[in-house]
């Protein structure tokens, strides 16, 4: 059974619960830094692109309340993978990189995890980082998870230093908060960025965004990993998103999805019904 697969399969124990837009994301999470991390292991020399090196940079690190493997926090997952023995955990060079800008936040963090030599933690504004890769080939995962897309920090410096081989993962709370009472010309950064996100992806690797459907904060997780896994993926972001939420989820592809179907899904997310209609 793939990372995927189980993943998904953890899905079942929750069927039921109200809808939860926190253990999908770490299901996504887990599921991609897994598969990436046992890629990266297991696959004999030569048989893929990138180097047994990984760097994980996790922009938005909370308190990482809990264990130190938890499931329900990214740095419990990223620890995880990193320890697991069908993950990182030999032969294999890695490191986490986690911001964290709350400086009584960042306490908390720093008790859980500040004894982990493979983890760096750094409190501070995540929109200094820059990828430095050690090699051209390493494994580089970005993951954002912003309270609000208002709040997201990725910006374009940061895209530009990104390497073919970076993958990511962001979340997009496109109404959280009430986002879109923005004026539009305020919003437009964050539409900028997204779009740039989306535009430096290269041909061998695809962008998949899925969005929880009549979500009233307009959740949305934006993901990309190499274009010969994203069929799979979509279909089993379907089976998982429809397993958490009453509604279930949409899925688009930038690869797969017509450009009309990807411009629609990214529209609806990001402009208002007025916006989209022309009539303001």
């Amino acid at each position: 059974m793939t990372p995927l697969e189980q993943e998904s399969s953890r899905v079942t124990d929750f069927v039921g619960a109200s809808e939860d837009r926190t253990l999908y994301k770490h299901l996504l999470f887990s599921a991609e830094l897994g598969r990436q991390a046992g890629v990266i292991r297991w696959s004999p020399k030569g048989t893929i692109p990138v180097i047994r090196d990984m760097h994980v940079i996790d922009l938005c690190a909370g308190d990482g309340i809990g264990t130190e493997f938890s499931p329900h926090t990214s740095p419990g997952i990223i620890a995880h993978h990193f320890d697991h023995a069908r993950g990182l955990a030999t032969g294999v060079t890695k490191h986490a990189t986690l911001y964290e800008k709350s400086a009584g936040t960042f306490s908390r963090l720093s008790e859980i995890y500040g004894h982990r030599k493979d983890f760096t933690l750094i409190n501070d504004d995540a929109s200094s980082f820059r990828v430095k890769p050690t090699h051209p080939n390493q494994a580089i995962f970005v993951y954002a998870d912003p309270n609000a897309l208002s709040q997201l920090p990725i910006n374009n410096s940061m895209i530009e230093s990104f390497t073919p081989y970076t993958t990511f993962m962001a979340t997009l709370g496109c109404n959280v908060g009430g986002v879109k009472r923005l004026t539009k010309e305020r919003r437009d950064k964050y539409i900028e960025v997204i779009d740039k996100l989306v535009g430096a992806v290269p041909d061998f690797h695809d962008c998949i965004l899925v969005w929880v459907i009549r979500d009233a904060s307009q959740w949305a997780y934006l993901v990309r990993m190499p274009l010969v896994w994203s069929e799979k993926s979509m279909r089993l972001y379907k089976k998982t998103g429809d397993k958490v939420f009453q509604n279930g989820v949409g899925i688009a592809s930038l690869r797969y999805s017509t450009p009309m179907a990807w411009k629609e899904a990214m529209e609806v997310l990001m402009y208002t019904k007025k916006e989209r209609a022309g009539n303001v």
